[in-house]
C-alpha cells in the first residue's frame, strides 16, 4: 500500500456529458495544456475510476480534479504536467488500494444502524441528497473507495437556488472548486471560510461571519454582545426626493425579455411563472413581499397566472387567486400549503395591565426630526415660526393681501420622500396626498424606536389610528394631474392615510382614520388605547399628521379674524390675538405592559386614562363649550382611577384666541384647580411651533412624555401677563411662565393633555412616568472586553447604508456592545448590508472606502447556508491557538470535549 499522493490538474480536465476526460501519459497531458490535444486521450465514464495505474480520486470542478496512485506512477505524472503539485496524504482513501479494506471495514461497521438525517446533508459520494438509513456501511465503504463527486454535489444545491458556501475548516481549501463550478454555470455566488491560516481569531471568525450575512444569511448577532443591552439609536436614514404636485415623472421599461430560468422549490416555480406573465427579464427580478398589482399584475395577467400555475401544480386553482395571496411570498406559501391558518378568539386583556406608549416619532416646525429634537426645542424655548414656503405653488402674491399673516410653523421638507425605500413608484409617489408619505415614514421610525422592526409585524393584530383633516393636496385629476391616473383616487382619500400604512407593513389590525379636526389625533389615541385594551390589537401606532398643501386654512381664518398677525399662539396670555398654523406628524406605539415587558421594549410612559366626548347643542357649532370640557376631563380622571391632585400639569390645547383660551382654562380651574395643596401647571408646545391642528394633540404627549422623563416643565412662549378674562384666583391654576423643575410630590409623574376640535369633539388623556424597568438595560454591562465588536447596519440603498455609518459617528459616549446589540436587535434587516468591525471599519464604510475591517455586500432572496465540511483538518498543526487563548467560551468548550473524549483517544 505505501503512502498514496494526489495531484490536482488544473486546466486540462474538462466536463463532456457525464465524463471526464482523463490524460494517461505525461506528455499528452502537456500536449493538451500546450492546445495541442491527440490521440494521447480518452474520455472515461463517471463510473470508470482505475486507469493504467491511476484512479480518480475527486472531482474537484469543471478545470480541476485529484487522481492518485502509486508513489511512482504520481511521481512521473507530477513531472510531466506543469500545472500540477503534489499533495501527501494519510492513506489511500479513493483508490483501489481501499479494496483491500472493503471485508473489514463492511464487517465492523455493520452494527451501525444508520438514521435520518437532523440536518439536510449532500452527499459527496452520489451528488445527491442523503435519504433515510442510508449512511450504512456500504455507504462508508464506497466513500473511501469512489471518487469524490464535489462539483456534482456543488452542481445540484445552485440547482436548488443554495448561493451561500461556508467551509468550516481550520483553513479554506474547497471553496476555489466552488467557484470554479459557479463560473462554469455563469452563476453568481458567495463563499467564505470561517477561520485561516495564521489568522485564526475572534477578527477572523467575524468578519467571515459578516459575509455570510452580508449576502442574506440569519446571524444570530446577540452572542457577541454578552451582558449587552439596548439604547437609542439614529432612526433609518431616509433618501428623500422632492415629490409636489403639478409636475410629470415617465417611468421607462428598456430590459430585453426573455424567460427565467432554474426551477426548485415552490417560490421558485411561482417566480418564474410571475416573471413570465409579467414581462420581467429574469425571476430573480421578482421581490418576494411586493404586492402583485404594485408589479404590474392586471386583472388579465392575473388570469393568466392563475391558468399557468394550475397547469404546473396539477389542480384547478380559484380565480381569486392573486388577489387572496396578493404577493409571491404568500402564493408560493399558499400553494406549498404552509400558508397562515391562525385561530380566531376572544383574546380581552387584563383590566391590571395598562397600556403603554413604547415607541415614539415626530416630525415638527424648526427642523425637528425626532422626539429628542422637539424636547431641544421646547427646552431651549426655540419660536419655530417663519416664512410661508415658496415650493408649493401658492400664489405668494395674492394670499400676502389675502391673509392676516405671512407667517407659520411650517415642514419646509414635507415634499421629500424616499419612495423606493417603500417600494412606490415616482409616479404614485407624486399622486400620494404628502401626508401618506409622511406618515409612512414616521411609522417606520415610530416603530424602531420601539425596537420593534417593521418587517416582523407583518399579518399581526397591529392597529392604526391616524387623525388627519385636510386632504386637499390633488382637488381634482385636471390638467397635467390627469397623467396620474388611477393613483390619484388612492392618493387623496382619506381612509388610505392609515391603510396605507397598514398596507405597506401587511398589518391586519383596525386601520382607522379619524377626523375629529383639531382634536383628531388625540381621539386616535384614545382609539388605539381602547382597541389595545380589549384586545382587538395586540400593538398599535397612533397620532395626526397635518400638511397645509393649499393655503386655505389662511383665507378662510383670515375672513373670521381668527389668525395672530404674526402668527404665534399666544396661550392664555393677555396679548392673545389670534391662533397660527402649522404642520407636523406625530406617532406613539402602544402595547400592553406585560407584552412590552416580555418583548424587551422600551416603556416611555403608561396611558393611565382617557376619554372623548361632544359639546352637543352649544352656542354654536364651532364655538367650544365650558361644561363639556369639564366632563371630558373628569371622565378620563374617573377612567384613570385618579384625583384631580393626583395630576401635576396640564399641556393645554392652547390655541392663542380670545374665545376659546378663556373656556378652556375655566374648565381646568373648575376640575384641576380644585382640592389640591400644589397648582397645576399649565403650559401648550402651541407656543413654539403653532397649532398642529390634527397632529397637536400628540405632539403635546411626545412632549410631555419627555418632560416627565427630564423631570422639568418648559416655559410657554409669548406670555405678557395672564388674560385678565380668566379668574385665575378661582383655583389653584400657574401658567408656566418660566421653566420649573417637575414637583416632587413621592409618587410618579403624572401629566395630561387636552384637545378640541372645532366639529365639538373634546379629547382627554393622561399620563403617568414609569418607574426603572426590570431589565437588563437598568443594570451595568458586564466587564468589557478586548476581542471585536460587530456593528451591524443594512438599509435599502448603499447610499442609505453610508448614511446610517455616518449617523453613527456621532452618537453620545456608550459601550460599544450596547450598540452594536441595539443594531443587532432592534433595526429591521433590508438588502444593503454591513459588517464594521471597530471606528476603521466604520469609517471606511462611511467614505466609500476598503478595510480589513469592513464587509459589505448586498443580500438576495438566499435558502440557508450550505457548508462545505473538507473533511480535513489533522494536517494544520496548532489550528485554533489564537482562538483558544482569546475566548473563554471556546476554550471551555475545547476542554469539554478533552473530558470526554480523554477515555478513548491519547
Amino acid at each position: 500500500q505505501g503512502e498514496i499522493a494526489a495531484a490536482v490538474v488544473a486546466g486540462a480536465l474538462s466536463l463532456q456529458d457525464g465524463a471526464r476526460v482523463v490524460c494517461l501519459r505525461s506528455r499528452a497531458i502537456r500536449d493538451v495544456l500546450a492546445g495541442k490535444g491527440g490521440m494521447a486521450s480518452v474520455a472515461l465514464p463517471a463510473d470508470q475510476v482505475t486507469w493504467d495505474g491511476l484512479d480518480i480520486a475527486a472531482y474537484n470542478g469543471p478545470r480541476s480534479t485529484v487522481v492518485s496512485g502509486d508513489r511512482d506512477v504520481i511521481d512521473a505524472f507530477v513531472a510531466g504536467v506543469e500545472q500540477a503539485r503534489r499533495v501527501d496524504v494519510d492513506y489511500a482513501s479513493h483508490s483501489s488500494h481501499v479494496e483491500l479494506l472493503r471485508d473489514r471495514l463492511l464487517t465492523d461497521l455493520a452494527p451501525v444502524r444508520p438514521g435520518a438525517p437532523a440536518v439536510p446533508l449532500m452527499s459527496t459520494v452520489t451528488g445527491d441528497w442523503v435519504r433515510d438509513g442510508e449512511l450504512d456501511a456500504v455507504y462508508w465503504y464506497t466513500n473511501l473507495r469512489q471518487p469524490v463527486r464535489f462539483e456534482e454535489a456543488i452542481r445540484a444545491l445552485h440547482a436548488e437556488g443554495h448561493g451561500l458556501f461556508v467551509e468550516a475548516s481550520p483553513h479554506p481549501v474547497s471553496l476555489f472548486g466552488v467557484e470554479q463550478t459557479a463560473d462554469d454555470l455563469g452563476a453568481s455566488i458567495t463563499t467564505t471560510g470561517s477561520l485561516r491560516r495564521d489568522d485564526g481569531g475572534l477578527d477572523r471568525f467575524l468578519l467571515s461571519l459578516a459575509v455570510a450575512w452580508t449576502a442574506g444569511v440569519q446571524v444570530d448577532w446577540t452572542r457577541c454582545f454578552p451582558g449587552a443591552h439596548a439604547v437609542p439609536l439614529p432612526t433609518y436614514a431616509f433618501e428623500h426626493e422632492r415629490f409636489w404636485g403639478r409636475s410629470v415623472v415617465t417611468r421607462e421599461r428598456t430590459a430585453a425579455l426573455r424567460p427565467a430560468a432554474g426551477t426548485g422549490s415552490m417560490r421558485d416555480l411561482v417566480r418564474n411563472h410571475v416573471a413570465a406573465v409579467l414581462g420581467y427579464a429574469s425571476g430573480a427580478d421578482v421581490p418576494a413581499e411586493r404586492a402583485f398589482a404594485d408589479l404590474g399584475l392586471d386583472s388579465v395577467g392575473a388570469v393568466q397566472l392563475r391558468k399557468a400555475l394550475s397547469t404546473a401544480v396539477g389542480r384547478q386553482l380559484p380565480a381569486t387567486l392573486a388577489f387572496d395571496f396578493p404577493t409571491l411570498a404568500d402564493l408560493a406559501d399558499h400553494l406549498a400549503d404552509t400558508a397562515d391558518e391562525r385561530d380566531v378568539s376572544r383574546t380581552a386583556a387584563d383590566d391590571d395591565d395598562p397600556v403603554v406608549i413604547v415607541g415614539m416619532a415626530c416630525r415638527y416646525p424648526g427642523g425637528v426630526g425626532s422626539p429628542a429634537q422637539l424636547w431641544e426645542l421646547v427646552h431651549d424655548e426655540v419660536d419655530a415660526i417663519a416664512a410661508f414656503p415658496a415650493d408649493r405653488n401658492w400664489n405668494l402674491g395674492a394670499l400676502r393681501a389675502a391673509s392676516s399673516t405671512t407667517k407659520g410653523g411650517f415642514l419646509y421638507d414635507a415634499a421629500d420622500f424616499d419612495a423606493a425605500f417603500f417600494g412606490i413608484s415616482p409616479r404614485e409617489a407624486l399622486a400620494m396626498d404628502p401626508q401618506q408619505r409622511l406618515l409612512l415614514e414616521t411609522s417606520w421610525q415610530a416603530l424602531e424606536d420601539a425596537r420593534i422592526d417593521p418587517a416582523t409585524l407583518k399579518r399581526s393584530a397591529t392597529g392604526v389610528f391616524v387623525g388627519a383633516s385636510q386632504q386637499d393636496y390633488l382637488l381634482a385629476a385636471t390638467g397635467r394631474n390627469t397623467e396620474l391616473g388611477g393613483f390619484v383616487l388612492t392618493g387623496r382619500a382619506a381612509s388610505v392615510l392609515s391603510g396605507r400604512v397598514a398596507y405597506t407593513l401587511g398589518l391586519e389590525g383596525p386601520a382607522v382614520t379619524i377626523d375629529t379636526a383639531c382634536s383628531s389625533s388625540l381621539v386616535a389615541l384614545h382609539m388605539a388605547a381602547a382597541s389595545v385594551r380589549s384586545g382587538e390589537s395586540d400593538l398599535a401606532l397612533a397620532g395626526g399628521v397635518a400638511v397645509m398643501a393649499t393655503p386655505f386654512a389662511y383665507e378662510e381664518f383670515s375672513k373670521q379674524n381668527g389668525l395672530s398677525p404674526d402668527g404665534r399662539c399666544k396661550a392664555f396670555a393677555q396679548s392673545a390675538d389670534g391662533t397660527g398654523w402649522a404642520e407636523g406628524v406625530g406617532l406613539v406605539v402602544v402595547e400592553r405592559l406585560s407584552r412590552a415587558r416580555r418583548a424587551g421594549h422600551r416603556v416611555h410612559a403608561v396611558v393611565r386614562g382617557s376619554a372623548v366626548n361632544q359639546d352637543g347643542a352649544s352656542n354654536g357649532l364651532a364655538a367650544p363649550n365650558g361644561p363639556s370640557q369639564q366632563r371630558v376631563i373628569r371622565q378620563a380622571l374617573a377612567n384613570a382611577g385618579l384625583r384631580t391632585a393626583d395630576v401635576d400639569a396640564v399641556e393645554a390645547h392652547g390655541t392663542g384666541t380670545t374665545l376659546g383660551d378663556p373656556i378652556e382654562a375655566q374648565a381646568l380651574l373648575a376640575t384641576y384647580g380644585q382640592d389640591r395643596d400644589r397648582p397645576l401647571w399649565l403650559g401648550s408646545l402651541k407656543s413654539n411651533i403653532g397649532h398642529s391642528a390634527a397632529a397637536a394633540g400628540v405632539g403635546g404627549v411626545i412632549k410631555m412624555v419627555q418632560a416627565m422623563r427630564h423631570g422639568v416643565l418648559p416655559r410657554t412662549l409669548h406670555v405678557d401677563a395672564p388674560t385678565p378674562v380668566v379668574d385665575w384666583e378661582s383655583g389653584a391654576v400657574s401658567l408656566l411662565t418660566e421653566r420649573v423643575d417637575w414637583p416632587e410630590t413621592g409618587r410618579a409623574r403624572r401629566a395630561a393633555v387636552s384637545s378640541f376640535g372645532v366639529s365639538g369633539t373634546n379629547a382627554h388623556l393622561i399620563l403617568e412616568a414609569v418607574g426603572p424597568e426590570p431589565s437588563a438595560e437598568t443594570e451595568p454591562s458586564a466587564e468589557p472586553s478586548d476581542g471585536p465588536v460587530p456593528w451591524v447596519l443594512s438599509a435599502r440603498s448603499a447610499p442609505a447604508l453610508r448614511a446610517q455609518a455616518a449617523q453613527l459617528t456621532v452618537l453620545p459616549p456608550a459601550d460599544p456592545r450596547d450598540i452594536g446589540y441595539s443594531l443587532a436587535v432592534t433595526r429591521a434587516v433590508l438588502e444593503h448590508r454591513a459588517v464594521c468591525l471597530g471606528p476603521q471599519g466604520l469609517a471606511a464604510l462611511v467614505d466609500g472606502e476598503e478595510s480589513p475591517d469592513l464587509v459589505v455586500g448586498r443580500a438576495g432572496e438566499t435558502s440557508d447556508a450550505v457548508f462545505v465540511f473538507p473533511g480535513q483538518g489533522a494536517q494544520w498543526v496548532g489550528m485554533a491557538r489564537e482562538l483558544w487563548g482569546s475566548s473563554a467560551v471556546f476554550a471551555e468548550s475545547m476542554e469539554e470535549c478533552e473530558r470526554a473524549f480523554g477515555p478513548f483517544v491519547d
